[in-house]
């Protein structure tokens, strides 16, 4: 259990312990435990919700996925995607 240190244990299913013990898998320079996962490494935590994301997520064809980077400027594009958005309805509804 010594390598599951820095997590909260109740944080990770037991078919996600299984699965980071067969990952190639490295400490980062906080001494935080990383593994590899379909060509990303991800902290063991995060792998958790990468997981769940995978198995729970239904997209719809009205989504709009927007990602990006910590401090790269995500409240900026939040901003104009929700003006953006605020335009094509007003747009709708004038055609309408």
């Amino acid at each position: 259990m010594e390598k599951w240190v820095n997590l909260r244990h109740e944080d990770l299913t037991e078919e996600t312990k299984t699965l980071i013990s067969s990952l190639p898998s490295e400490k980062a320079y906080l001494g935080r435990n990383l593994c590899k996962y379909q060509g990303s490494w991800y902290y063991y935590n995060f792998l958790q919700g990468v997981l769940n994301f995978q198995r729970g997520f239904k997209p719809q064809d009205t989504d709009i996925i927007v990602a990006s980077y910590p401090k790269s400027g995500t409240c900026g594009s939040r901003h104009s995607l929700s003006r953006f958005l605020r335009e094509q309805r007003t747009l709708l509804m004038m055609i309408l």
